[in-house]
């Protein structure tokens, strides 16, 4: 199977501004830091509805529950030049001898 070419985090960020609205690419580009994405999840309607929310739908929408959240902050975390402090693969398995 032919794989596409693999895009940058920087070309990941332009293609999705030309998707923004004004009001959307103030809000996106004020997401600056961690405890400002946080902030900006604080502030969105929780939603029970069985659904997922990309990012975008999220900025868009205002609305998320705890899942889309989990997608959100990552989503932002290649524009803002963060280096993760966490395993992203999660734990491993011990090694047996």
């Amino acid at each position: 199977m032919k794989q596409g070419k693999r895009i940058s985090e920087k070309e990941g960020d332009d293609l999705l501004r030309p998707l923004l609205t004004r009001a959307e690419r103030r809000i996106w580009d004020s997401l600056t830091s961690p405890v400002k994405i946080q902030d900006f999840l604080d502030y969105t309607v929780y939603s029970g509805e069985e659904t997922y929310r990309s990012p975008l739908r999220v900025l868009r929408e205002r609305k998320a529950h705890c899942f889309d959240g989990v997608v959100f902050a990552p989503f932002l975390i290649p524009v803002l030049e963060i280096t993760c402090r966490f395993p992203i693969a999660g734990p491993q398995e011990p090694r047996r001898s």
